[in-house]
């Protein structure tokens, strides 16, 4: 087993799952789609993209709560109170698991933030 051993498997069962769900969509009975407002789906879309410009730049813990507060907006009941303090925590815990615990060579404050 050497590195790529662990990804091989993760992509083969979740590749067993999708064709198990493909499968079961086909011969089920056909239920009504519910439908996704475009704006929030391009708010989940976005935040990936969003991740990537800042991340070298702005730093992972910018990065990361931006990201957050981004993919929040799709949740429509959310107050923007909760959508700052679960973009805050979830940053933190991030930069806690990413850069302290796995040592993973990004700056948690990008050169926007140096002298």
């Amino acid at each position: 087993m050497g590195p790529g051993f662990f990804p091989l498997i993760l992509s083969a069962v979740l590749g067993c799952l999708g064709l198990a769900v493909a499968v079961r969509g086909i011969f089920s009975s056909a239920e009504q789609m519910t439908f996704v407002a475009p704006i929030r789906l391009l708010f989940v879309l976005s935040s990936p993209l969003l991740f990537g410009v800042l991340v070298r730049p702005a730093g992972f813990l910018l990065a990361v709560t931006a990201t957050a507060f981004v993919g929040t907006l799709a949740a429509p009941g959310m107050r923007i109170l909760t959508r700052l303090i679960v973009s805050g925590v979830l940053a933190v815990l991030a930069t806690a698991v990413f850069i302290w615990g796995l040592g993973l060579p990004l700056a948690a404050f990008g050169r926007w933030f140096t002298l």
